[in-house]
């Protein structure tokens, strides 16, 4: 078990057997084969990925299916939220997130590009580096929003089996428990997450540097604007 939990490890076993059966037969006609850290980052993400898909709900699979609008909710008077995502992409992760005041108003933003990695470790990236963001500006009330449940369960539990996670969830942990400020960890809906999304997916543009936004890039101007309407989209819910 190199990194899956006990719920998904029928998932992250047939997915590996098909990966290095693949990549063996790329060996033999092609010549070409992936690193293996490398592939086990790929394995993790495609598995990952599987699980999420399974566990969404479809309107097939129950009668009782009903409609809900989303929308990005303004912290009360006092707090600022932190929207984060990552983004994976053809072997390659990046992460971004912004913080927003209690008016809805843009304050701060950020990006990175991390390299090779796999869809988790970009959405733990996000987190670890939307909370530094906030205590370099002294923020003491923060609302963190990701749309990643796997990840919210991880920092509410404090583990993960998958083992090179393991120093960062420490550290994210480490950083959200400082007696110094209050922080609240949430999920909410991807479709209320479009702002920091955009700025995950406009990472892969960047060098691999840290970019801090101290204005609002033109890419995210017209979901702002849609956030701060309170303009919603529709999921289905079971």
């Amino acid at each position: 078990n190199i990194g899956a939990s006990n719920t998904d490890w029928p998932t992250f076993f047939g997915v590996s057997v098909w990966a290095l059966w693949k990549d063996r037969n790329n060996l033999v006609f092609s010549r070409e084969t992936e690193l293996g850290n490398h592939l086990t980052s790929k394995v993790v993400n495609m598995a990952y990925q599987i699980e999420k898909e399974i566990k969404c709900p479809l309107a097939s699979r129950d009668e009782n299916i009903s409609k809900r609008n989303i929308h990005w909710r303004r912290p009360p008077v006092g707090f600022v939220t932190i929207n984060t995502d990552g983004s994976y992409k053809n072997g390659y992760s990046a992460c971004g997130g912004l913080i927003r005041d209690h008016r809805g108003h843009f304050v701060k933003g950020f990006l990175r590009n991390l390299g090779t990695g796999n869809a988790l470790l970009a959405e733990l990236c996000g987190i670890l580096f939307g909370c530094q963001m906030a205590r370099d500006m002294c923020l003491t009330h923060v609302i963190l929003e990701t749309d990643s449940t796997h990840v919210v369960n991880m920092i509410n539990n404090r583990f993960t089996s998958i083992f090179y996670l393991q120093p960062l969830l420490h550290e994210v942990i480490s950083l959200i428990h400082l007696p110094s400020w209050t922080i609240h960890v949430n999920h909410i809906h991807r479709e209320a997450n479009s702002c920091a999304n955009a700025l995950a997916f406009k990472g892969h543009d960047v060098g691999f540097t840290h970019v801090l936004l101290d204005s609002i890039p033109a890419y995210i101007s017209t979901l702002l604007d849609k956030d701060l309407r309170g303009a919603c989209s529709s999921i289905v819910v079971s």
